[in-house]
């Protein structure tokens, strides 16, 4: 099936945000059925994939945890030197790629949240993985996203704070079965 929405969108060039519910359709998508496709019809479209900003290394809190006097005991000590040593090695900030055995307890010490990523203010800023995955994501020609980044967007234009997506000719929505889930986490109100 995703051949069948993919081909005619890359065929006519168009600007296209494609969303799936898994992150394991996200990356087939964009690292074997797009590049394939662009092949055979021998496009050259520029594609992105954007995730949720808790699988971005943040810069800033990594060395900002790191030289602290945290609670951080040796062990995971160790295991943030050798993320923030393979970090300035690769440039790579997708943590499934760079660090995925890094223990989900160590992640709130090498990502920012919404409320406490400094944005344009921050000394990393460029740096940034989440930041540069953004820019890339409004210069590409085809967006994978997940369900959670395409309603956050809609939010967020909704309520005036930017966009983290490009305008877009198409939207498909892939695994559409999940996204009223998604659509009622991220859209709906809670009392």
């Amino acid at each position: 099936k995703t051949i069948a929405y993919l081909t005619p969108v890359i065929a006519k060039g168009q600007k296209a945000i494609i969303s799936t519910a898994s992150r394991y359709l996200q990356q087939q998508l964009y690292r074997q059925d797009i590049p394939r496709i662009q092949q055979i019809l021998g496009s050259d479209i520029r594609i992105a994939c954007l995730q949720g900003r808790n699988h971005y290394l943040c810069p800033y809190y990594l060395e900002k945890n790191l030289q602290a006097d945290t609670a951080l005991g040796q062990k995971q000590h160790q295991a943030l030197s050798h993320l923030a040593q393979r970090f300035r090695q690769t440039g790579n900030g997708e943590l499934d790629s760079l660090a995925p055995e890094l223990p989900v307890a160590l992640r709130r010490y090498v990502t920012s949240s919404r409320d406490d990523c400094l944005g344009k203010e921050c000394p990393q800023y460029s740096r940034c993985p989440l930041m540069k995955a953004r820019q890339k994501a409004q210069d590409a020609d085809i967006v994978v996203v997940n369900h959670s980044v395409l309603f956050t967007d809609a939010v967020m234009r909704r309520e005036q704070l930017g966009d983290l997506l490009p305008e877009a000719d198409v939207v498909v929505i892939d695994e559409a079965h999940r996204v009223a889930d998604f659509a009622q986490n991220i859209v709906g109100r809670r009392l």
